[in-house]
Parts: structure tokens; C-alpha cells; sequence
């Protein structure tokens, strides 16, 4: 913690994942239910959708694809997240297994894993479109923003309590839908970078990786 202790309302990282909290837990399982996110994988995409968000808000014109994003840095002096956000597998290497570690079952480890994933994705799209939008455009030829819209598209498809391979697939609909499939390649390539390409699975005690795409991609 920095000394005096800084005020997190100053810090858009904090505002922006604290929103974000509250309309993933307004869309996911339909309007009427607002309890769809509280343990688990569930809880953990929760803490996840909330660090992506933060992340795409953060985003400037002059990144790219192998700039390291750090969260909570103004008010906790150091990243608050056990590893930087990263597409670079040496500097931020979890993967879709690592959910089975003693220590990813807590809801903001396994956040951490999911927003990774979605790192990725992020950036694949930003490298297909190539471009960075100010989000507030919501201009859906630039990536960021088209991320965006697709990462909440996909949460009104999802079902109370959704796991990673739900969410995956909420995410392949709402970017057909939206575009489409314009991009469904480069959805498959961030997610089996980390694990979760076509054949993976997961159970109550095991997550399967596997790294293949479709090969049309």
C-alpha cells in the first residue's frame, strides 16, 4: 500500500472493475436474477469480466500487442494481481489448467485466469481490425471496442452459474451474431493459446487442456 494511503475512487482501474461488477451481475442469467455470479468459475468470470474491462479502458493508441498491463498500481504501489496482464506466455503464463491449483479457488485467482484469456482476445482483435478506438465511440471496426460489445453481447447468451467452456461458447455466438464470424479465428487462437481451443473440457475436479483451432483458421 502506498504511504499515505491513496484514495481508490482516484483510480480508473478500481472504478471500472467495480462497475463492471454490477452489469455482469444484472446480464448474466437474465434480468430477473442477480445472483448468478457468486462462487466458482462463475465468481471468478465475475472478478475476470471486472479486471478486462479495467484493462480495455486502459488501453492507449500507442499499445500493442506485447504491452504488460498492471492494475491497482496508483493505490496499492505495485500490481495487485499475482502476474501482469500479458501476451506473452514467459511473462504471465496461466493457462486453462491452472484452475485445478490449490491456489486458483478462490474467486480472484480464477478472475485472473480468465481475464488473461480474454487479454488475448483482446488483442487478437485489435491486430485484426488494426485499430484502437476511443471507447467511447463504440466504433466496432476497432478492436478494443468490438471486444467490448462481444464480451457483453455473449453475457445476455450465458446461463445462471456459467463455467469457462459456457462463457467460451456464449462468446463464439455473439461474435457470429455480431459480425457474422469475421473473427472466429481469431477468438479460437487466444483461446487455445491458453488452453482452451477445441476439444477442451472441463468437470468438477478437472480442466482438459487442449490447443487446437479450427483449421479453417
Amino acid at each position: 500500500m502506498t504511504v499515505p494511503g491513496r484514495d481508490g475512487n482516484l483510480e480508473q482501474d478500481i472504478v471500472a472493475h467495480k462497475y463492471m461488477h454490477g452489469i455482469s451481475n444484472q446480464l448474466i442469467g437474465g434480468p430477473s436474477n442477480t445472483d448468478c455470479l457468486y462462487d466458482g468459475e462463475a465468481g471468478g468470470m465475475g472478478e475476470g469480466w471486472s479486471d478486462t474491462v479495467a484493462n480495455i479502458m486502459h488501453i492507449k493508441p500507442s499499445y500493442t500487442h506485447s504491452t504488460n498491463m498492471i492494475l491497482g498500481d496508483y493505490v496499492y504501489g505495485e500490481n495487485i494481481c499475482m502476474y501482469p496482464y500479458s501476451t506473452d506466455m514467459t511473462v504471465n503464463l496461466q493457462t486453462f489448467a491452472y484452475l485445478d491449483k490449490l491456489q486458483y479457488k478462490e474467486v480472484h485467482s480464477i478472475g485472473e485466469v480468465w481475464a488473461t484469456v480474454l487479454y488475448e482476445l483482446v488483442w487478437n482483435l485489435i491486430d485484426a481490425t488494426g485499430a484502437i478506438c476511443n471507447i467511447y465511440e463504440k466504433d466496432l471496426n476497432k478492436g478494443n471496442c468490438l471486444a467490448l460489445q462481444i464480451i457483453l453481447d455473449a453475457m445476455k447468451l450465458q446461463p445462471c452459474n456459467p463455467t469457462f467452456i459456457q462463457t467460451q461458447d456464449a462468446i463464439v455466438q455473439a461474435e457470429a451474431n455480431l459480425t457474422g464470424g469475421k473473427y472466429q479465428c481469431q477468438l479460437w487462437k487466444a483461446f487455445a493459446k491458453r488452453g482452451m481451443g477445441l476439444q477442451a473440457s472441463d468437470s468438477s475436479s478437472k480442466h482438459k487442456e487442449d490447443y487446437s483451432v479450427s483449421g479453417k483458421c
